[in-house]
This record gives structure tokens, sequence and C-alpha cells, in this order.
């Protein structure tokens, strides 16, 4: 049975995943520092919409000039879908 933690790393990993580690299992964990942040955001009850924000700033950080706010939407969606 998978953690929230757990299913915050699938999401990331198989829905965000703007720097395309999804294909190289080796690098499952690359998004690992940012789970505290989302889970505790989402237990603080984060919209969609703040998530979003939240998840474009994320890859803001890795230098991504070309964010894909879709991806992010789509993945904020899929994280507020976990239940706890």
């Amino acid at each position: 049975m998978s953690t929230p933690m757990d299913k915050i790393r699938d999401i990331l990993v198989d829905v965000w995943d703007p720097l395309f580690i999804g294909e190289n299992p080796n690098l499952r964990d690359e998004y690992d520092s940012y789970i505290p942040s989302i889970y505790k955001s989402l237990m603080d009850g984060i919209s969609i919409q703040e998530l979003t924000g939240l998840l474009v700033s994320f890859e803001r950080k890795f230098g991504e000039e070309d964010v894909s706010v879709e991806d992010c939407k789509r993945a904020a969606a899929a994280l507020k879908k976990i239940v706890f």
C-alpha cells in the first residue's frame, strides 16, 4: 500500500515531470525535496489554482523558461484527488 508521500511522488514524476526524469527509474526521487511542502499545502486545503502556482514556482527554480502551466494544472488536479 502506498503512502501519501508515494502518491505525491508518483504524480510529480508521472504527470508533472518538467525535467523528464520519469523515463529513468533511478531518478524517481528527483522531486522528493518538494514533497513535504506539497503535502503540507494539501493538508492545509490549498486550492488547485494555488497548487498550480506552487508547481510553476518549482519549475522556475529549475531554470525552466517555458513553464507548462497546463502540466502544472493537470498535476495539481491529480494531487488534490489524493485521499489522506
